[in-house]
C-alpha cells in the first residue's frame, strides 16, 4: 500500500554539573541552588581568611580536595569569630557578592552574625553576645566597637533593655531582625543619654529609619546626638534564621558614574522562601570618606554569642576580586538580529550567552586547574517559560561556543526537564525542553590577558501563548571557583497569523505487477490522519497584504535497491491549476501574493509511478509531503 503523507510540529531544554564538593561527614548540611540543584558555595582560597586574628572562635570547613569553602564563625557560648578579605575593595567601582548563611536550629539561639565593611585592617575580635562583634560594648568606649565600619546585622536574639531595644519586633517577646548603621559612628549611632538601661555603660542603638538616603547625617559637628544612624527590619512572626535552613544573603554596590567613591548599596536577605528583605542605601563620597576614611575597605563576616549558643556559618557563593568576568545575554533572530517586542508562536530564534573574563582583574583563572589539568565549566541553559531549546531525534541539544581565539565547539546538551512536542511557525513538529546542561566546556586562562570571551547559542522556539519577560532566569555557568548567572529578556508570544492543514495522499494497495511495470494516472484519494475522507483540501490562513508563499516538496518514496527519486510524481489541481509533484524533495510554489485566498478544494488527484522489478510483497511505503507557508513583514 502506498500513502503520501504531510506532518506538521515540536521544540528544546538543558543544566549543568558542580565540581566543588563540600567536606565529608560535616555536620552542617551542603548549600544547594534549589532553582538548579547545584552547589551553592565556591572556594574562597587567596580571598578571604581567618589567620592573624588572636582569639577567634572561626573554623575553616575545608573539603577533601584541600578547599575552604565554608566558615563557622561561632559554635558555643561566649564566642566572637570573623572572617576577612585579604584585599580590599575600592568603592570608585562597582561590585556583587552573594552569600548564604546558616544559624542552625538551636532552640534558645544567639546571638547572631554581621557583613561589615571596613577601612581597617582588623587584627582582633570585637565583643561577644549582643554586639555582634561589631557593636560597642561600653557606651564610655568607642574604641569597643568595629573600626571604620559599616555593618549589616542578622540578630537572633533579643536584647531588649540594651543594643535592640529601639527594634520594631511584631511581638512582645522574642523576635529576630536585619539591621544596619555604623557602629563606631561612636555619637550618632547610641544613646548616651544617663536614662539607658540597664546601666548607664550598656549601649542602645539609636536608629533612624526615616533617613531616605542612608548616609551619615553631618548635621551635628560637636557634642552627641540622638539623631541615629542606620535602620532595622523585623522578621515576621513567623519567620525565624534559626530554622536549620540556609539564608540567601547579598550585597551589590553601584559605583556613582563619576567614580568619586560615592554610590547606592544594595542588601537583600532571605528571611524565609520567597520572602526577602530589601534595603538600598546612597551615600555620597563624603559619606564613604566619614565611614571608612576613603574609599577602600576590607570586607567579611562577624560572629558572636553570649550566655546561649548558635552555629553562625557563611558561605561564599560570589566573590568579588576572585574572578573578574561578567556575562550577558540575548535572544535573536536566526540571522541574528533583534526580534522586536513579539513573536508569534512557533517562531525559532536563537539564546546566546557571552562571558568576558579578565585576566588582569581576577586572581584565578576561571575554572582553577584540577587534579587532571586544566579545569572545565560545566553550563546549564534556561530559557522563558514560554520557550524551550530545540531537542534533536537523539535526545539532545546542538549547542555552538565560539572563543575569542576563533576556535568552535559544537556540543551536544542533555535536557533537564521533560521534552514535550510543538509546531514551528514552518509548520514543522519538533521537541523542545527548557533547561538544558552541558559539561567539559573550555575555561579561561589568567595568563592570557583581558577581553577573553566564550559565546554559546543554542536555538529556541516560542512554545506558549504569553508576555514578555524581561529578566528571565537563563541558567548559569559554573566552575570551581565562580558562578554566574544569567538573565535574559524573551520577547512576548502572539498568535501566528498563519494556519494551514494540508490532507494525506492515500493511492490504496498496488499489486506487485502494477509496480512492476508502472502505473500512470493511479486515481487516489484525500484523507486526515486516522485515514478519514478529507474534504477540505489545503486549508490556508494568512495576513493578506503581506509576502506570502506556499511550497510543497515530495521526500522520496525509497521503495528499495536501485529506486531513483523522482520515479514517482504526485498529480493533483488546486485553486485551478494543475500540479505535479515529483518524489525528489524538490519545492515546488502552489501560490505566491494572489490577491484573495486560495480556494482550498483539490480535486483529480493521481500517481504516475516508472517501473520498479525489485519491490517486495505485502511492504508498506509512504513518503512525506514538506508544506511550507511562508510569511514575510
Amino acid at each position: 500500500m502506498f500513502s503520501l503523507a504531510t506532518l506538521v510540529q515540536p521544540l528544546v531544554a538543558t543544566s549543568a554539573e558542580a565540581q566543588v564538593t563540600w567536606p565529608t561527614g560535616s555536620e552542617i548540611p551542603e548549600p544547594i541552588d534549589q532553582e538548579t540543584g547545584l552547589p551553592a558555595y565556591v572556594p574562597f582560597d587567596q580571598v578571604l581568611t581567618t589567620a592573624g586574628i588572636p582569639g577567634t572562635s572561626s573554623e575553616l570547613l575545608t573539603n577533601s580536595n584541600g578547599n575552604n569553602v565554608g566558615t563557622k564563625v561561632t559554635k558555643d557560648i561566649k564566642q566572637s569569630g570573623s572572617i576577612w578579605s585579604v584585599d580590599t575593595l575600592n568603592l570608585k567601582n562597582s561590585f556583587h557578592a552573594k552569600m548564604n548563611l546558616y544559624f542552625g536550629n538551636e532552640t534558645d539561639p544567639a546571638d547572631g552574625m554581621a557583613f561589615a565593611l571596613t577601612g581597617s585592617k582588623i587584627k582582633q575580635v570585637y565583643g561577644n553576645g549582643g554586639s555582634l562583634g561589631v557593636w560597642t560594648t561600653d557606651i564610655r568606649d568607642g574604641k569597643t566597637s568595629l573600626p571604620q565600619s559599616f555593618v549589616v546585622t542578622f540578630d537572633t536574639y533579643r536584647n531588649g533593655d540594651s543594643w535592640d531595644k529601639n527594634v520594631s519586633y511584631p511581638t512582645t517577646h522574642g523576635g529576630q531582625y536585619v539591621g544596619w548603621g555604623f557602629p563606631s559612628q561612636f555619637r550618632t549611632q547610641y544613646d548616651h543619654s544617663t536614662a539607658a538601661s540597664p546601666a548607664p555603660t550598656t549601649p542602645k542603638i539609636i536608629w533612624n529609619n526615616s533617613a531616605q538616603d542612608g548616609g551619615i547625617s553631618d548635621a551635628v559637628t560637636n557634642g552627641f546626638s540622638d539623631a541615629g544612624l542606620g535602620g532595622n527590619m523585623a522578621l515576621a512572626a513567623d519567620q525565624s534564621m534559626t530554622d536549620g535552613k540556609w539564608h540567601s544573603f547579598t550585597v551589590d554596590w553601584v559605583a556613582n558614574s563619576s567614580h568619586d567613591g560615592g554610590g547606592q548599596l544594595t542588601f537583600s536577605f532571605e528571611a524565609a522562601s520567597g520572602s526577602v528583605l530589601t534595603k538600598t542605601l546612597t551615600w555620597t563620597a563624603a559619606d564613604v570618606t566619614k565611614a571608612f576614611g576613603g574609599p577602600n575597605v576590607y570586607w567579611g563576616f562577624t560572629g558572636a554569642t553570649g550566655d546561649n549558643k548558635e552555629q553562625g556559618v557563611v558561605v561564599f557563593e560570589s566573590i568579588p576580586g576572585l574572578v573578574d568576568a561578567n556575562l550577558a545575554t540575548k535572544v535573536t533572530d536566526p540571522d541574528g538580529k533583534a526580534t522586536g517586542a513579539s513573536v508569534y508562536q512557533g517562531a525559532t530564534l536563537n539564546q546566546s550567552y557571552t562571558l568576558t573574563y579578565d585576566g588582569s582583574g581576577s586572581k584565578q583563572s576561571f575554572p582553577t586547574p584540577g587534579n587532571n589539568g586544566a579545569g572545565t565549566l560545566d553550563v546549564q541553559l534556561q530559557t522563558g517559560s514560554n520557550y524551550g531549546f530545540i531537542v534533536d531525534d537523539q535526545g539532545q541539544i546542538d549547542v555552538t561556543v565560539k572563543y575569542s581565539d576563533g576556535t568552535t565547539q559544537h556540543v551536544k546538551g542533555e535536557h533537564v526537564t521533560d521534552p514535550v512536542t510543538t509546531p514551528t511557525l514552518a509548520g514543522k513538529l519538533v521537541t523542545v525542553a527548557n533547561r538544558v546542561k552541558l559539561s567539559g566546556l573550555k575555561g579561561f586562562d589568567k595568563a592570557k590577558g583581558d577581553g577573553q570571551k566564550m559565546t554559546i547559542t543554542a536555538p529556541i522556539v516560542a512554545t506558549t501563548l504569553g508576555a514578555a519577560d524581561a529578566s528571565a532566569n537563563a541558567g548559569v555557568i559554573v566552575g570551581n571557583n565562580a558562578q554566574y548567572k544569567g538573565e535574559v529578556s524573551v520577547p512576548a508570544v502572539i498568535p501566528n497569523p498563519v494556519e494551514m492543514t494540508p490532507p494525506y495522499f492515500n493511492f490504496g494497495t498496488l499489486s506487485v505487477g502494477q509496480i512492476t511495470q508502472g502505473v500512470k494516472g493511479l486515481p487516489g484519494k484525500l484523507t486526515d490522519e486516522s485515514g478519514a475522507t478529507n474534504t477540505t483540501g489545503i486549508y490556508t490562513k494568512f495576513p493578506l497584504g503581506k509576502d506570502y508563499q506556499l511550497t510543497a516538496a515530495v521526500q522520496s518514496f525509497n521503495l528499495g535497491t536501485g529506486y531513483t527519486p523522482g520515479s514517482a510524481t504526485i498529480n493533483f489541481t488546486y485553486n485551478g491549476k494543475p500540479y505535479h509533484l515529483a518524489d525528489n524533495g524538490t519545492a515546488q510554489s502552489l501560490f505566491r501574493n494572489p490577491p484573495t485566498v486560495p480556494n482550498s478544494k483539490v480535486t483529480d488527484v493521481s500517481l504516475d509511478l516508472a517501473a520498479y522489478p525489485q519491490i517486495k510483497a505485502n511492504q508498506k511505503y509512504t513518503a512525506n509531503i514538506d508544506w511550507t507557508l511562508a510569511v514575510g513583514p
